[in-house]
């Protein structure tokens, strides 16, 4: 394993000292160090991957330095646009560090979402004639490959990138322990949610925790699966899927459960659902402000006041609420009255420990959630 301080004095060494990503469990101790923002270095917590391609770009064209954009490998595919129309040698020629988790490694054990990216990635690098170095467990071989980035990135004008397995950071014990002012619990609030709905309406949850605990109280209740559709994957796209569902059969109530970071990633299908009328759209975003799937790094989300987007979006209704009651109070209204609406539930950071994970393959979840909605 490497220690941070390893990293950070091989980055210090070859100047990269500007940051910008989406966080990823594979290095989320490195993410800890960063957000700690002891040292000579600037870290950006960006929305979306190719926002974090845009934002090195920029900083690029301001100081003509090399900065490092970061993400999962799942995220590549949102980075994909930017690499090959911005920062591509044959366009602007933009050079830049990409930091890449891999997740979904052959031979180690991940989730199904994980699979196929895990996979494809070196391949997809390949076609998108990107360089990359595995990183090194050993600090010298580590900074080495820092060495070699920079020396690619100084000749070429291009991106290079660096890859990152699972396992490879030492712990890190950040001096600083953040926590939100909210005491509602996430786990709690979705019971208290489900205990409202009826079995018309068919649920749309997001990436994580999210999905991870409405699957667990169904579980527990012994409910069934088939009116919920997790979101494995494709974080921020369980809005635009409610959506779908929405327009496709508007008899169908449609309830959407976000979060934070996820909505942040796509706030672009929120205007869809109101310039198209998606009046059977009920849309729950959980906001504990911070990616809790990959670590609990801090999200942007306590700048953001979602309810004043959503009706400026064109939503018909949008509140925000923190304590029980409120949740108890606001359910009954949001289920009535006419969509696109929003509710945004403030709630605390932290999950049960021995949560579990959906037991259903993907393509089992499909086929028993397109069954339920074909019921009349």
């Amino acid at each position: 394993m490497i220690t941070c301080q390893e990293m950070y004095q091989a980055t210090q060494k070859h100047e990269f000292t500007f940051f910008a990503g989406v966080p990823d469990s594979t290095f989320k101790e490195w993410l800890k160090f960063l957000d700690q923002g002891e040292g000579n270095f600037q870290h950006i917590a960006t929305s979306n991957e190719a926002d974090a391609i845009a934002m090195a770009s920029g900083y690029h064209l301001a100081t003509g330095k090399t900065a490092v954009a970061y993400m999962q490998n799942s995220g590549l595919g949102n980075a994909v646009n930017p690499l090959t129309s911005l920062v591509d040698k044959e366009v602007y020629s933009i050079p830049m560090i990409l930091l890449i988790g891999w997740r979904g490694m052959p031979g180690v054990k991940d989730e199904p979402q994980h699979i196929k990216m895990g996979r494809i990635m070196l391949p997809m690098l390949d076609v998108l004639e990107i360089p990359y170095t595995i990183l090194s467990e050993e600090a010298n071989e580590m900074e080495q490959a820092w060495a070699k980035a920079k020396e690619y990135t100084q000749a070429n004008k291009a991106p290079y990138a660096i890859i990152l397995r699972p396992g490879i950071f030492a712990p890190y014990q950040s001096p600083k322990k953040s926590q939100n002012s909210w005491e509602l619990e996430r786990e709690r609030a979705i019971q208290i949610i489900l205990s409202f709905l009826s079995e018309k309406h068919a649920i749309v949850s997001t990436t994580g925790h999210v999905s991870r605990e409405l699957y667990d109280h169904r579980e527990f209740s012994k409910q069934g699966h088939d009116k919920d559709f997790y979101t494995v994957g494709s974080m921020g796209c369980s809005t635009a899927i409610g959506i779908g569902i929405a327009l496709a059969n508007p008899n169908r109530e449609v309830v959407v459960f976000d979060a934070d970071g996820a909505a942040l990633m796509h706030l672009g299908s929120w205007p869809i659902a109101a310039s198209y009328k998606a009046k059977n759209l009920k849309h729950i975003v959980f906001d504990n402000e911070c990616y809790e799937s990959t670590g609990a790094q801090p999200s942007v989300s306590p700048c953001v006041d979602f309810a004043k987007i959503a009706l400026a979006c064109g939503y018909r209704n949008a509140r925000s609420i923190s304590q029980e009651q409120e949740l108890k109070d606001a359910i009954p209204s949001l289920l009535e009255e006419q969509g696109p609406s929003l509710l945004v539930v403030k709630i605390k950071k932290g999950h049960r420990a021995d949560l579990g994970r959906p037991k259903t393959k993907p393509v089992e979840n499909k086929a028993a959630f397109m069954d339920f909605l074909a019921k009349k």
